[in-house]
């Protein structure tokens, strides 16, 4: 019994090929998916027979058997292949291959070609020999196992970048192998490259269905790139199902290479359970008849993971209205039920953390409050009148800030609520004005709507507007302040109030505090209005406050 190791990516294939092997008396000792992987295996378990696919990712069926051969590694290979033997054989045998059989091949000459290499003898069908004459050498046969793998990465839509990383290469390694490509085989180009390539069976040309001729130039790397740059799966499938190009996306889903997920159809690739298959086939054949788009969502198993996708596809037509493909995409809900749920958390717990620090707030408002007015009281009373004059005001001004604060929290936490009165707009702006300690030090002058403008206002929180934004000017040390009231009212229930400020602000290098008008902002917006400052440069302060009330004879 002889053990046989088996490099190749298309798990279908190698599984086939491990059966026949073990039915014939073989033992298989593993499979491998890639080159690396391969010469690995090879190397620590030395095995009788390697079979070989020369298109494998990472590094190419004839470097392995090269690598092998150089090492003086015991093992005889056999390279099975659906490339080209007219073009590929020979290349082969160069590289140390005792064998070539076509994956189109009877099992039988399988059979055959592995009783003759193990038995120490070459099965090649061609009998083809090295030309030892370099005349008689042309320039294709003269490409390398190397220059020959980055051709079909190349003929897959592989970037540079992506061949190095498969090939385990630096950038420029991979450069200097297409230019070489492209000088030996005359192109100036990389589709003619492919073209050229196709022509002279260096590539798999997909000659079985004449709509796809040209394909090559119609899905080219631009076209790669654009798909590489979305996100979720995408992929253009042939009529008749096959995948023609996908991105690194889709290719990350079905968790295979994307050399074998080309011209390949996703039943013979094994990643994804076929009874949701079955449901998905029906669906795109119906698209593909009529030419129309198509949604779903479906629960399928990849690789023996649940997934819940929205599947879609379009139809991609000629200029002739021919039917190119479909292009397909597929967008995983469960990762959007999860981003969704992290953002839900995300907002809860800032909820929490808000609610926590709005009662601190709260909490420390209450107190510094009550200690400033005790200490008001201790002042009043048994301080000095040159001690009250300079504590005093300091003392109010703290309980002004933390009562600031402790508004602006309690609107953060949405514990405001409005208790309206039937009010004379103009007489509570007057009275409110005159009782502000930050108006008399302002020396402001107010100029009253003309009418009776009457409505329903909270008058605490009107008195909370106007003191926010005297504040403001207070703190700016403003000058000139002269506040302007208009009204209207664009329907028999609803009254539009208007405040208009301006003042002329001295020059000053501290910034401008922005605790009040945020302030002020928050209390026009439960008035159901707007505070925008139109104005605040080094010379001039122009503000505009517009609140919206239900007039009197509304609610009586």
């Amino acid at each position: 019994m002889s053990t046989v190791l088996i490099i190749h990516s298309h798990p279908i294939t190698a599984h086939g090929i491990e059966a026949v092997l073990q039915k014939a008396g073989h033992d298989v000792l593993s499979i491998a998916k890639n080159g690396l992987e391969g010469l690995e295996l090879a190397r620590g378990s030395s095995p009788d027979l390697l079979i070989t696919e020369i298109d494998v990712p990472r590094l190419g069926g004839l470097d392995v058997i090269k690598r092998l051969q150089a090492s003086k590694a015991p093992s005889r290979a056999l390279v099975f292949t659906s490339l080209p033997s007219s073009v590929y054989e020979h290349l082969c045998l160069a590289a140390g291959a005792a064998g070539f059989v076509s994956a189109s091949d009877s099992i039988a000459t399988l059979l055959d070609a592995v009783t003759n290499v193990l038995a120490g003898r070459s099965y090649f069908r061609t009998r083809v020999l090295h030309i030892e004459t370099a005349a008689a050498v042309s320039p294709l046969d003269q490409l390398t196992s190397r220059e020959i793998m980055v051709l079909h990465y190349l003929a897959d839509g592989y970037r540079v970048k992506q061949i190095a990383d498969e090939m385990a290469l630096s950038d420029r390694t991979v450069s200097t192998y297409k230019s070489r490509l492209l000088e030996k085989i005359g192109a100036k180009s990389l589709v003619e490259l492919l073209q050229v390539a196709g022509k002279r069976g260096l590539i798999e040309r997909k000659d079985a269905d004449p709509t796809f001729d040209g394909m090559a130039s119609t899905l080219d790397l631009q076209f790669n790139a654009l798909l590489d740059a979305v996100p979720h799966p995408i992929c253009m499938r042939a009529p008749d199902g096959r995948i023609q190009a996908a991105n690194s996306a889709f290719m990350e889903l079905l968790g295979i290479a994307k050399h074998t997920a080309l011209n390949s159809l996703q039943r013979d690739l094994g990643v994804i359970d076929t009874e949701h298959l079955d449901y998905y086939r029906t669906t795109f054949e119906s698209a593909v008849t009529n030419k129309a788009p198509y949604m779903m969502v479906v629960t399928i198993y990849v690789n023996g993971r649940r997934k819940v996708l929205r599947h879609s596809g379009c139809p991609v037509l000629d200029s002739s209205g021919t039917l190119i493909g479909m292009l397909c995409s597929s967008i995983d809900l469960e990762e959007e039920d999860m981003i969704i749920q992290s953002l839900r958390d995300e907002v809860s717990s800032l909820k929490t953390v808000r609610k926590r620090r709005g009662a601190y707030l709260l909490e420390q408002q209450t107190l510094v409050s009550n200690e400033a007015g005790l200490a008001l009281k201790v002042i009043k009373h048994e301080g000095s009148d040159s001690l009250r004059e300079v504590v005093s005001p300091l003392l109010q001004s703290i309980v002004e800030h933390v009562t600031l604060v402790g508004e602006m929290t309690r609107f953060e936490e949405d514990g405001v609520v409005l208790n309206p009165y039937p009010q004379n707009l103009n007489t509570l702006t007057m009275e409110m004005l005159s009782r502000n300690s930050a108006s008399a030090a302002l020396g402001y002058q107010f100029r009253a709507a003309p009418g009776e403008p009457m409505a329903w206002v909270d008058s605490d929180r009107y008195a909370a507007l106007l003191k926010a934004v005297l504040l403001h000017l207070f703190k700016t040390n403003a000058t000139n302040v002269k506040i302007t009231a208009v009204f209207f009212e664009p329907h028999p229930a609803t009254l539009q109030w208007r405040l208009n400020f301006r003042a002329t602000l001295e020059p000053s290098i501290n910034p401008h505090p922005v605790i009040y008008l945020t302030l002020a902002t928050e209390l026009c917006l439960r008035f159901n209005g707007t505070f925008e400052v139109e104005a605040s440069e080094a010379n001039d302060f122009n503000a505009l406050a517009c609140m919206t009330f239900a007039t009197v004879s509304a609610q009586r």
